[in-house]
């Protein structure tokens, strides 16, 4: 695992999670619903009082954050991570099959960076969705 720093990468062991969520400054929340999509209109309030306050919502998941949010915007700095498990959402992205799907946005963001990594490389495309 990798880690920005203050010019350049590093890397980031367990401990350094660890210590994060026991200092509650990197906090995990499951969606409490059981299916894998995500419908923002029926999170818990847990997560609703959770992201008052957080700095990055992350979205994970080929449901969660392609099928129902990939086009969702924040009033928080926002990540959405997939990785692409079906020939459909391939076509549409225009990669191969466990490509994976990197979309960060700030907030209030008009444009935003979409990237596809297909996994079998080390190429990377822009989309413009």
């Amino acid at each position: 695992t990798i880690r920005r720093g203050s010019n350049s990468w590093r890397c980031v062991d367990k401990q350094w999670y660890q210590r994060r969520v026991r200092d509650r400054v990197l906090r995990v929340v499951e969606n409490g619903l059981g299916s894998p999509c995500l419908d923002l209109s029926r999170v818990s309030q847990v997560i609703a009082d959770e992201c008052l306050d957080c700095d990055l919502v992350v979205i994970e998941g080929m449901g969660r954050a392609i099928h129902t949010n990939f086009n969702s915007n924040f009033r928080k700095e926002s990540l959405k991570l997939a990785v692409i498990k079906n020939k459909w959402l391939c076509e549409k992205f225009s990669c191969q099959m466990f490509a994976a799907v990197c979309k960060y946005q700030l907030p209030d963001e008009i444009e935003s960076k979409d990237v596809v990594e297909d996994s079998c490389s080390s190429a990377s495309t822009e989309l413009e969705l």
